[in-house]
């Protein structure tokens, strides 16, 4: 791979990143959801939820905004809102 090849790839990610922050933020702007919910929500894989909801979360753009039981994962979870 070239150093080109690379940084066009670098590129493409960065701005898919900005794209799914505001896909993320979106969609809790709808409603509060769960990781889980928004990936089935936005029809994405949940990696590419997790990340950025860390990444929202550090910003201080979303926060827990209360804690729920997943009955198919028999987890307790997370469901994010907007600050």
């Amino acid at each position: 791979m070239t150093l080109q090849t690379q940084l066009e790839s670098w590129y493409k990610t960065q701005e898919g990143i900005g794209e799914r922050h505001k896909q993320v933020l979106n969609a809790l702007n709808i409603h509060p959801m769960t990781s889980k919910q928004l990936s089935k929500f936005l029809r994405l894989p949940i990696n590419s939820i997790s990340g950025r909801i860390t990444e929202l979360r550090e910003e201080g753009k979303v926060r827990v905004g209360d804690v729920v039981y997943d009955n198919e994962t028999k987890r307790s979870v997370q469901v994010w809102v907007l600050r």
